[in-house]
């Protein structure tokens, strides 16, 4: 499944017939990058393993910032060692004592982060080792507010090579729907998105835990800005086992 996958994202010369670019800024710009990742306390384990994996990206983000919920589950010492680091990158770590949703943790690492880009990260997801490089590309050469890309599934995540960086405006109905495209549907990721800072400053994630919040937000942003684009490629192994629905309960 994955290497069918890849062969529809390298071959993405078709969708450029029938799809037209963002504006393209007669003058890059160079963006700094903050990655927002909410998180519960089930997948504080997490942690480790998906910061190790933007600590070897090919463009290194600025900074991580994480809002993490219940803390009071977990030792406070074992918080303390993982924000210390060593990383090649600003960590912030919010702690919340108590419950919050998913929403309410991305408003919070939103809140606390410091970048001109806000790249969303769920915790139980990997990205792929060149996702800051690729979205920071589309921010820094297109007049684009809200981004999304799309997802791998299975186990691995494999190498891209490109020389052109695939960037296309979206629609409210190909982010729903997925990219329709006569070889077949391209998935979208509603959660693992791409904003500009100075844009999220006027959107927010709702508070309402059904699955859905996610959906809910894109909604937003495209009631929002016109300055909306896609990346048909896959960015995030998208891991469902590890679903936060599996331990929210609990948690």
């Amino acid at each position: 499944m994955v290497r069918f996958f890849t062969l529809l994202f390298f071959s993405f010369a078709w969708v450029a017939s029938g799809f037209e670019e963002p504006t393209r800024l007669k003058h890059p710009r160079s963006m700094s990058v903050s990655v927002i990742v909410p998180c519960a306390a089930c997948h504080f384990p997490l942690l480790l393993n998906l910061l190790e994996a933007y600590s070897t990206q090919s463009r290194l983000p600025d900074e991580v910032s994480i809002s993490l919920s219940n803390c009071q589950n977990i030792k406070r010492s074992e918080i303390d060692r993982l924000e210390a680091g060593p990383w090649p990158f600003r960590l912030k770590i919010m702690r919340h004592h108590g419950k919050r949703t998913a929403g309410e943790n991305r408003n919070w690492a939103k809140m606390q982060a410091t970048g001109d880009l806000l790249i969303a990260q769920d915790a139980d997801d990997i990205p792929h080792p060149k996702r800051v490089e690729i979205v920071k590309y589309a921010f820094d050469h297109y007049d684009i507010d809200h981004l999304v890309h799309s997802w791998a599934p299975g186990t691995d995540l494999e190498p891209l090579s490109l020389s052109v960086i695939p960037v296309y405006k979206s629609t409210a109905r190909e982010i729903f729907a997925g990219l329709q495209t006569e070889h077949g549907t391209i998935p979208l990721h509603n959660g693992n998105i791409c904003l500009a800072a100075e844009f999220a400053k006027r959107v927010r994630w709702d508070h309402i835990h059904d699955g859905q919040e996610d959906v809910r937000f894109n909604q937003l942003c495209y009631e929002k800005t016109q300055k909306t684009a896609l990346i048909p490629l896959g960015l995030i192994l998208y891991r469902a086992d590890y679903s936060y629905f599996r331990y929210y309960k609990d948690d």
